[in-house]
């Protein structure tokens, strides 16, 4: 129930925000974006931030000084980038399979390229963080496969 309330929410907030530009007023190409890069590029460099080695908080007793906005910022970029992932695998293998893990291990990975892409290409910045997020995901998924060797 909770999850259809929030798909609700976040189904009205965009309308709400396609409703701000008629379809009269966008030009060719257009395409409305929920999260731009340069948002998500934000969040991540706070999860980089909260959790440099991309890892969970270590169980021990030290306190760990991290503000609400820090932490809410990591929280987003970690499960928007999780929520993209899973959905691209959903469209490429459907909705019966059996789970495998990713090639990739841990965020960090993929967060560093993400930034660095963006970095390197600031044109794209108000893209869709969906679109550069899949950038980056071919980078670091080819970055951490070991390349195949010619066999004859």
């Amino acid at each position: 129930m909770k999850n259809k309330i929030l798909l609700g929410l976040v189904v009205l907030l965009g309308a709400s925000a396609l409703a701000q530009k008629t379809s009269s007023d966008w030009k060719k190409n257009d395409r409305p974006v929920f999260l731009s890069a340069k948002d998500l590029a934000e969040d991540c460099r706070t999860f980089l931030t909260v959790l440099p080695d991309g890892k969970p908080f270590p169980n021990d007793d030290k306190p760990v000084n991290v503000s609400t906005d820090q932490l809410a910022g990591a929280i987003r970029c970690k499960f928007y980038i999780q929520g993209v992932n899973d959905g691209e695998l959903e469209h490429v293998f459907g909705s019966h399979y059996h789970p495998v893990p990713a090639r990739l291990e841990g965020m960090k990975p993929l967060i560093d390229t993400f930034l660095k892409y963006l970095a390197d290409h600031p044109e794209e910045q108000d893209f869709a963080a969906s679109t550069i997020l899949d950038k980056a995901v071919q980078i670091a998924a080819n970055a951490q496969t070991p390349a195949k060797k010619n066999q004859h």
